[in-house]
């Protein structure tokens, strides 16, 4: 068994999920550990792009977070990863609090988060990122997308 048991990554649902899910993806198998697939709803937003406006016979909540389900779930498939636990919170913490705690509560021990372009160091303050690492008691990684859907090297 790896240093890590229990791996989970943090996706925003935008152009840098898939290289965070493959990269967690790789480092869950080569510590042969668990890997959560996970997305937090904050709240619901008032500008919205219109294929995120549910139905009107439909919850918001509900219609959220199966679109985020099934969004993660595709994920999981593309990526090689069916047996990945799938996770969509909801609530009215900030993402990075709501993360916090379902990481406490799962033991998970490594989170890894996306980041925007090959040197992110100074562009991480005031993000998600920042957050869990001041606050959280679990180690993250910050996977630096190079803007072509690939992790930049290391």
């Amino acid at each position: 068994m790896g240093p890590y048991r229990h791996i989970a990554a943090a996706l925003a649902l935008h152009e840098t999920s898939e290289t965070v899910a493959r990269r967690a993806l790789e480092i869950t198998r080569a510590c042969g550990a668990e890997l959560t697939l996970l997305h937090v709803i904050e709240y619901f937003p008032e500008d919205q792009p219109n294929e995120l406006i549910p139905p009107e016979d439909q919850d918001p909540e509900t219609f959220l977070r199966d679109r985020a389900h099934e969004r993660l779930v595709a994920l999981a498939a593309r990526i090689g990863a069916e047996d990945a636990r799938i996770r969509v919170l909801i609530g009215e913490a900030s993402a990075a609090e709501q993360l916090l705690a379902h990481c406490r509560r799962a033991g998970t021990d490594l989170i890894l988060v996306g980041a925007v372009g090959p040197r992110p160091i100074p562009a991480l303050a005031g993000t998600l990122a920042e957050h869990l690492v001041r606050h959280g008691t679990i180690d993250v990684l910050a996977v630096c997308d190079d803007g072509n859907g690939t992790a930049a090297p290391s």
